[in-house]
């Protein structure tokens, strides 16, 4: 089981990923429009040194967990941030649902779907982590600020109230 530190690490680090390819795709646009005469010489979308620092304090701090050894295991695409993508979709739908009732089939597909992808792309999201991850997303700024980017303002609460409602109606 990996601690909510843990949990938020993997999070922080992924946030940075998705960060990283966002300013890459900024670059290549204005590349190809040819909007800014310095683009060439704007290398700053090329910077992993904030990755490299996080990814030593990740392993430094939580190298040990059987989570993150897992992660660290996973078959990855060599486009990291197709998966952060993937994860934001999923919260972006999320977001579509907020009129719904957190127990509407919909919804409770979504939730199933969102531990299934932790689980196939970063590591074993049992119900127990699936909560700690939902209860994460509303009590750190920078979860709820990302998810909520996703999916709209409400979105991680929505979230929250989902994982929760389906997991008590799992008895647990």
């Amino acid at each position: 089981v990996v601690s909510r530190a843990g949990a938020n690490s993997i999070f922080e680090l992924l946030t940075l990923r998705k960060e990283q390819l966002e300013r890459l795709i900024s670059l290549a646009k204005r590349l190809r429009s040819k909007t800014a005469e310095n683009a060439v010489s704007d290398f700053s979308a090329f910077d992993k040194q904030k990755l490299r620092e996080y990814a030593e304090r990740a392993k430094r701090e939580w190298g040990s967990t059987a989570a993150y050894k897992e992660y660290m295991s996973k078959d990855r695409p060599a486009d990291e941030g197709s998966l952060q993508s993937g994860l934001m979709d999923i919260f972006r739908e999320f977001g579509g649902m907020k009129e719904l009732p957190p127990d509407s089939p919909q919804v409770i597909s979504l939730v199933k779907r969102l531990q299934s992808y932790i689980t196939d792309n970063f590591y074993t999201c049992t119900d127990d982590m699936l909560q700690s991850l939902a209860a994460m997303y509303t009590a750190d700024d920078e979860f709820r600020q990302n998810i909520d980017a996703a999916g709209g303002e409400g979105t991680a609460e929505f979230v929250r109230d989902a994982v929760n409602w389906y997991l008590g109606s799992l008895g647990r």
